[in-house]
């Protein structure tokens, strides 16, 4: 599945929203396989970090790892998957829901501000952040 192949008319008909991945789940198989060629395209760095800001539930996350863990091993022990999250409460749902798939390549943080600190450090950094037009236009 390709990132263009998930437009679908129905899907968007509010016009203002990407869909996310507990209501298409090859979202998270689409954007994994786009990561895995990016991490390719940069000669197969030794450390990835994906940062996905305001993770939800944690489908994304884990899903993409269980894409990037089945597809390319070798790239699935380079990554540190890094959610940046504001609810405690949503950072316990993650917790569950990337522990019930074996995922220890994940950091939790609670505030946006980590980002700063995150993007200091010298490796390749990948961001997620759900936008909604609206939210391009403001």
């Amino acid at each position: 599945v390709a990132i263009e192949d998930l437009y679908d008319e129905e899907a968007f008909k509010d016009g203002k929203t990407f869909p996310t991945d507990s209501q298409r789940p090859d979202v998270a198989k689409a954007l994994a396989r786009q990561i895995i060629l990016l991490w390719k395209e940069l000669n197969a760095p030794l450390n990835l970090r994906i940062v996905e800001m305001g993770a939800g539930g944690g489908s994304l996350a884990s899903n993409i790892l269980n894409v990037i863990r089945e597809e390319n091993p070798e790239m699935y022990r380079s990554v540190v998957y890094t959610i940046v999250e504001i609810s405690p409460t949503l950072i316990d749902k993650q917790k569950i829901r990337t522990w019930k798939d074996r995922h220890q390549n994940i950091e939790y943080y609670y505030e946006y501000l980590i980002i700063q600190q995150i993007l200091t450090n010298k490796q390749w950094h990948l961001i997620l952040q759900y936008l909604k037009v609206g939210d391009l236009l403001n």
